[in-house]
């Protein structure tokens, strides 16, 4: 009884962490449809799950959606740079020369935003 107990736990455990997993490529593709809303609350389910937390790809998507989110929301920049440098955290060996160049890019885009407000441009 114990053995089939400890079998169904072990599956359960797996079955979650698989599920997880899909959170990733579901937000992934909702991404490529342009659904960002829908992307970043299966985004932040990965994020925020035990078993995909750790996952550098899942705080790497995590970023590119909230920089897509800064299309219409300057705030979101602040977010998307605390998942880029998350995945550097949890997977110090993960892409250093992608994670600079979309660091950079949030860089100039906090510029160009600064510039504009400072211009009292509202475009």
């Amino acid at each position: 009884m114990k053995k089939i107990i400890l079998a169904l736990s072990v599956l359960a455990i797996s079955m979650s962490a698989t599920a997880q997993k899909a959170k990733i490529y579901t937000a992934k593709e909702y991404m490529r449809d342009g659904d960002v809303k829908k992307a970043l609350i299966a985004i932040n389910e990965a994020t925020t799950s035990e078993s995909t937390k750790a996952d550098g790809d899942a705080w790497f998507t995590r970023g590119e959606i909230y920089e897509q989110l800064a299309e219409t929301d300057a705030t979101a920049l602040s977010e998307s740079t605390k998942s880029y440098m998350k995945v550097l955290e949890v997977k110090p060996n993960y892409n250093k020369d992608l994670i600079d160049n979309k660091l950079i890019r949030i860089v100039q885009k906090s510029y160009n935003a600064g510039v504009t407000a400072y211009a009292g441009d509202p475009g």
